[in-house]
């Protein structure tokens, strides 16, 4: 594999991996967002529990995403040393 390949892979990775967590958040949020500002005590523990849902839920996202961000950086790390 050549410095070039190996960089442009590594760019290519990172770049998916910044998109996916960019784009995950994005629909965390409009997920978060649909709840009212009327918070009564009658819906107050399923909005809770959602929201610890989606929360719990970004770590997968965030993990997947980070993935990609270093194995992006490891492939342009490899290329640096390579040269």
């Amino acid at each position: 594999m050549t410095q070039t390949c190996a960089t442009v892979i590594g760019i290519v990775l990172q770049l998916f991996g910044a998109g996916y967590l960019i784009v995950q958040a994005w629909r965390t949020t409009q997920k978060l967002g649909k709840f009212g500002a009327q918070a009564t005590y009658d819906n107050f523990s399923s909005m809770i529990e959602t929201l610890a849902h989606e929360v719990g839920a970004q770590f997968k996202h965030q993990l997947f995403g980070f993935a990609f961000l270093l194995v992006g950086s490891a492939f342009q790390l490899y290329a640096a040393v390579a040269a």
